[in-house]
């Protein structure tokens, strides 16, 4: 009788676990992490407020105590705070320090999920920063001559981030820049000016970022206009800026046929050409519907589809173990 009961009680407090969770099982968090867990956001809020009062090594001691408590967290892999130590560093230009930074916000881990079963080795980005973080490291680490480090971290953004077909408004065609022989993707030769490029349009493609240490705001067209810069014979900022335009407008066109004349033969001909097809036909969408206005926002699957089957995409193991720290267990 006992024993019925005892199951009636487990069975009780799942179905109030699950209402809670919107159908899926909330468990108690346990005091100990979650203790810590609010010791460290009270310690990223005061570093907000040093970073406000110009104290910066105020805002390093707040955050190297934050990080301190955060390594020691078992309920997943958490690098807030390392994310910040390394913008600091950045901003004084210590850049070993940054590095190590940038390394201690990303965690090797020997089984990561992809689809419903396949499990393979790969970096977990604990930052909550998104690609914009990847592609921090991945730059610094090519301003620092280290080639084949850089390479992995921007194709490991590439993956990570890019791995779902995104909105034509943000992917107006494939964006598949690499810097290894690879059928499916656009080859380029090697230089940290370029890898930064690429970094930077994919920044773009993701959105603005504000630095926490210098406050300083980069939005799409900054990025967009870095990217020019580093590879002013590249396409596609180009390209991406004429799909901003407004549709049917002088200034697309005229974008259109710059993107058009800057296009390589191969792939990027293509791909210019495939979205002047497109284009045409979501501006008579957009007639038919009296929108027009509306950015273009079906999914573009040809990207994700490419970037799946690339090689030179696969997590190197042995250099990204080397830029990261081991996933707490």
């Amino acid at each position: 009788m006992k024993q019925t009961l005892t199951i009636f009680a487990l069975l009780a407090l799942c179905g109030q676990l699950l209402a809670q969770g919107g159908g899926r099982i909330i468990f108690p968090e346990d005091p100990v992490e979650k203790a810590k867990r609010l010791q460290v956001e009270g310690l990223l809020d005061r570093a907000k407020a040093l970073v406000a009062s110009h104290d910066d090594q105020g805002t390093i001691s707040v955050l190297q105590e934050a990080a301190a408590v955060e390594a020691t967290m078992r309920a997943g892999f958490q690098a807030f705070a390392e994310y910040r130590l390394a913008r600091m560093y950045v901003k004084l230009n210590r850049i070993p320090d940054a590095m190590e930074a940038y390394k201690h916000s990303f965690a090797w881990d020997p089984r990561i999920r992809l689809g419903s079963s396949v499990l393979m080795g790969d970096l977990n980005g604990g930052s909550g920063y998104g690609v914009d973080t990847v592609m921090e490291y991945a730059a610094l680490l090519a301003k620092a001559g280290r080639q084949e480090d850089a390479k992995a971290m921007y194709y490991y953004g590439q993956r990570a981030y890019w791995s779902l077909p995104r909105p034509r408004s943000q992917e107006p065609v494939p964006f598949v820049v690499v810097f290894d022989p690879e059928p499916e993707g656009i080859q380029w030769e090697y230089t940290p000016q370029r890898l930064e490029a690429a970094a930077s349009m994919l920044q773009a493609m993701s959105g603005g970022t504000v630095d926490f240490a210098t406050g300083v705001e980069t939005d799409e067209d900054d990025f967009v206009q870095r990217a020019r810069q580093l590879a002013p014979d590249w396409f596609y900022p180009v390209l991406f800026l004429a799909n901003r335009a407004d549709n049917g407008s002088a200034k697309e066109q005229q974008l259109l046929a710059e993107a058009e004349g800057l296009a390589k033969p191969g792939l990027e001909r293509q791909f210019v050409d495939q979205f002047r097809r497109d284009l045409a036909e979501w501006q008579h969408i957009c007639e038919q519907n009296d929108t027009p206005d509306a950015s273009d926002d079906r999914p573009l699957n040809e990207g994700a589809a490419r970037r799946k089957r690339m090689e030179c995409l696969r997590p190197n193991e042995q250099v990204l173990r080397r830029l990261s720290v081991e996933m707490p267990h």
